[in-house]
């Protein structure tokens, strides 16, 4: 008796194992799509927060989220899809279940009512061990690829989608970007560089790619820059300097040559540009916090210290902890007595420092005012404090001193045009700036893209349609802004 009811409850077990999978691959399939909608819901995050640092126009952010709201529709539309074709009435599922319960155990007892001997009497342990074969610990050991993919099995859904997809489509560069990130978050970094290295094979001028392949680099090296992702980092760089995670990566760098000083200037310049709800910013403070303690052991960066000690107006040489931290209360630093009574003023008492430190800062600049970069920070510290003719005043003392730097005259032409600004109010002297840049770095793209405009509101059509072609070949194939660019191009014709 006690044989059958151990039989009973076995295939009743076996009959759950056959059914559960059916009943259950409804739910799998949308594990997969929330999955792949959670993404592209952070790629909208993604896009907002590259928005507010400056790393795209508005037009761009219009573009790009049009486009990823396109996959969450298409995704949306194939879950529908598959609804409508797949789906099951609840009792049809009950029905196939109570069949399969009903077979399995008959066919069972039939095949071995025939070949079975449940009369058999039990054989001794020592017989039975004779005949079993020994199991080693390496035979017994997990396998960590497997034991990797059951732990995420809705990223290994999405991985092989898009593998599918790239054999049928090889160039779609948001394709590969998307399967690299995927790998990143897996922690496969290997593979992760050979997706993004195939990305830059495809589209050579997309540095977000470029971005993507340095940071795989540097993880895959277990947090060490190294050569190739360096070269990366400033190949980036030189395309927008102000990518954080450029800016980032330059100072660990710098931190891992032992230049704590350079390091500590990176982070702490990166900081004053960090949102404070970014979620790199903890990551940041910890590294200034490092750093700093790494420095203030150096003689080199004693006497720096002292300086901006004694001379508030060397902030920015000093790249110390403790005047940023009297700048900015949450900024990290290192414990000086200073930094403490900084930290313990009043809101209004910490204002007051600021605006006394920027006014020492414009009065040396009377007397020394050939000092381009001084003029550019004291422009910066201006525009965070709300003095928006200020800063535009004093950056353009920083043109007219630096006619031929291309950074400095963009950012003076971005003062002039702020972004969403209506097209027709550009002011003669935006204008100006544009067309100089265009005369010393024609192959700016920002310049291309502003020169198009500027044309276009003179009437001159061909110019535009020239400027603006020539942005298009710099501009990778798939790049979001690009569909807008062609837009324009084709309004004009």
């Amino acid at each position: 008796m006690l044989f059958w009811i151990l039989a009973g409850f076995l295939t009743l077990l076996t009959v759950l194992t056959l059914v559960w999978p059916a009943l259950r691959d409804k739910e799998t399939e949308e594990t997969s799509r929330y999955f792949n909608l959670q993404v592209y819901e952070n790629q909208l995050n993604e896009l907002d927060s590259d928005y507010e640092l400056g790393r795209l126009k508005a037009e761009e952010l219009h573009a790009m989220r049009i486009e990823i709201q396109r996959r969450i529709l298409e995704e949306n539309y194939g879950r529908l899809e598959t609804d409508t074709t797949t789906s099951q009435p609840k009792s049809s599922y009950i029905l196939v279940t109570l069949i399969i319960s009903f077979l399995i155990p008959s066919f069972s007892l039939a095949v071995y009512s025939n070949l079975g001997a449940p009369n058999l009497p039990d054989a001794p342990f020592s017989q039975k061990a004779a005949n079993t074969p020994i199991k080693t610990i390496s035979s017994r050991a997990p396998n960590n690829d497997s034991i990797n993919k059951d732990q995420h099995p809705a990223i290994d859904d999405m991985i092989s989608n898009l593998e599918k997809k790239l054999l049928n489509d090889p160039s779609k560069i948001e394709d590969w970007e998307l399967l690299g990130r995927s790998f990143l978050i897996r922690r496969q970094y290997g593979k992760a560089v050979d997706i993004f290295l195939k990305a830059t094979d495809i589209s050579p001028s997309n540095m977000r790619i470029r971005a993507n392949l340095a940071e795989a680099l540097v993880l895959s090296a277990e947090g060490r820059v190294s050569p190739e992702a360096l070269k990366q980092i400033k190949l980036v760089e030189e395309n927008n300097p102000k990518d954080p995670r450029v800016r980032y990566y330059l100072g660990l760098a710098d931190y891992q040559q032992k230049n704590y000083k350079k390091a500590l200037e990176r982070w702490m310049s990166l900081q004053k540009d960090t949102p404070s709800n970014a979620p790199w910013k903890k990551m940041l403070q910890e590294r200034i916090r490092l750093a700093s303690k790494e420095a203030n052991t150096r003689p080199e960066i004693q006497g720096i210290k002292q300086r901006a000690e004694t001379d508030p107006d060397n902030l920015s040489k000093a790249g110390s902890v403790n005047s940023t931290s009297i700048l900015q209360k949450r900024f990290s630093g290192p414990n000086s007595d200073e930094v403490k009574a900084a930290e313990s003023m009043s809101q209004k008492d910490r204002q007051a420092m600021i605006n006394s430190m920027v006014k020492r800062l414009a009065e040396r600049l009377k007397k020394t005012p050939q000092d381009v970069d001084g003029w550019v920070r004291l422009s910066r510290s201006y525009r965070v404090l709300g003095q928006s003719e200020k800063s535009v005043n004093a950056l353009r003392e920083a043109v007219q001193l630096a006619p031929n730097r291309v950074d400095i005259q963009m950012a003076y032409a971005r003062l002039l045009f702020p972004e969403g600004t209506d097209e027709r109010k550009m002011s003669v002297e935006f204008k100006k700036v544009i067309k100089h840049v265009l005369s010393i770095a024609p192959e700016t793209p920002e310049a291309l893209y502003f020169g198009g405009l500027i044309s276009k509101l003179e009437g001159d059509k061909q110019s535009a349609l020239n400027y603006w072609t020539k942005l298009l070949t710099k501009m990778g194939p798939d790049t979001p802004a690009r569909d807008m660019i062609e837009t324009r191009i084709e309004k004009l014709r």
